[in-house]
C-alpha cells in the first residue's frame, strides 16, 4: 500500500471523475500507512466509497483484478512489480511510476501508463485514463497479450531455451575458457 496512491487518487479533479466509483485499496501494509490513509479518506468524506481490504490472495485477488477498471501502483521502489504483471494477465489496465521494474514493459506494450510519482502528475494520468473507457479496454487487452507473450511459463521457457541455445552455439576460440573459473 502506498500513501501516494491515496494522495494522488483523491486529488480534487480525480474525485470529480470517480464520484460514483468504489475505490478498493488492497495489499500488504508493511509501512503502516493504513491509519493515515483511513483518516484522509474520512476527512475527505469518502468513507462510503473507499474500502481497505488488506492482503488479497487466491480467488479474491483474481476477482479484484477482473473487476477493476484500473490498477494503480505508484511506488518509489519496486524490483519488478508482480502485482502489475498479474493485473495485466487479467486484462486490467495499469498506471505505474517509472520506479516499478515492469514499467518498461507496461509502456512498450501499451498496457497502461507510466507517470511521474508526484501527486498532481500521477493524479492527472489516472484522471485521463478514467475519462477514456475505450482506451482502458485497449490497454487491458494489450496487457493481457503482453503477459501471455512475454511473461507466461511458455514464453519464459521459450526465451530461456533461445538464450541457452545461443550460448551453446556460440563459437569458442582456442584457449578461451567457457563458464566460471
Amino acid at each position: 500500500m502506498s500513501f501516494l496512491l491515496v494522495e494522488a487518487s483523491f486529488d480534487k479533479d480525480v474525485l470529480d471523475r470517480i464520484a460514483a466509483r468504489e475505490q478498493v485499496i488492497a495489499g500488504n501494509d508493511d509501512e503502516n500507512y493504513q491509519p493515515r490513509l483511513a483518516e484522509q479518506v474520512r476527512s475527505l468524506g469518502l468513507a462510503d466509497r473507499v474500502e481497505f481490504v488488506g492482503p488479497a490472495a487466491d480467488a479474491d485477488k483474481w476477482a479484484l483484478y477482473k473487476h477493476a477498471q484500473l490498477f494503480v501502483l505508484p511506488s518509489y521502489s519496486e524490483n519488478f512489480g508482480n502485482v502489475v504483471a498479474e493485473a495485466m494477465a487479467m486484462g486490467c489496465p495499469v498506471a505505474v511510476t517509472p520506479e516499478v521494474g515492469i514499467a518498461t514493459l507496461v509502456e512498450a506494450a501499451g498496457a497502461g501508463v507510466v507517470a511521474n510519482g508526484s501527486a498532481p502528475e500521477f493524479a492527472a494520468a489516472v484522471r485521463d485514463l478514467l475519462a477514456n473507457p475505450a482506451r482502458l479496454r485497449e490497454m487491458g487487452a494489450n496487457g493481457a497479450r503482453a503477459a501471455r507473450e512475454r511473461l507466461s511459463w511458455d514464453a519464459v521457457a521459450s526465451q530461456t531455451e533461445g538464450l541457452y541455445g545461443g550460448i551453446i552455439k556460440a563459437p569458442v576460440l582456442v584457449g578461451e575458457r567457457r563458464g566460471p573459473g
